[in-house]
């Protein structure tokens, strides 16, 4: 185990924004974030957007969930590029940092396994 000053900022953005954002955290030296597509529930019923050319009317709307972790000295810079695109940002704290990946064993059938917690 390993202990580091790390936060795994989770954020929630319209999907326009994306490359913008991603272009900023590359910029900060900020690599590895996963993005993932999904769908907003939100309070803004009968909101019109339009998204890739097609019209989305009512309650579910698109939108881009990414995470990363990020060294607490770049979490600051990191919440103000995508609070200033008006994103949905929660920010928690990691305790610890396991590593995972692959052992080498001589003799073994498969000649690896993974290891990890």
């Amino acid at each position: 185990m390993q202990s580091t000053c790390l936060k795994k900022i989770k954020a929630f953005i319209k999907p326009s924004i994306l490359e913008d954002v991603i272009d900023s955290l590359e910029n900060m030296g900020i690599e590895g974030v996963i993005v993932s597509k999904c769908k907003d529930v939100s309070d803004d019923k009968g909101l019109t957007t339009v998204f890739r050319g097609k019209t989305e009317k009512g309650d579910i709307q698109a939108c881009i969930r990414m995470e990363m972790v990020v060294d607490v000295a770049l979490a600051g810079e990191a919440l103000r590029i995508i609070q200033n695109k008006n994103g949905l940002v929660s920010v928690m704290p990691i305790d610890a940092v396991f590593p995972v990946g692959i052992i080498e064993e001589e003799g073994s059938e498969f000649g690896s396994r993974w290891c990890g917690p």
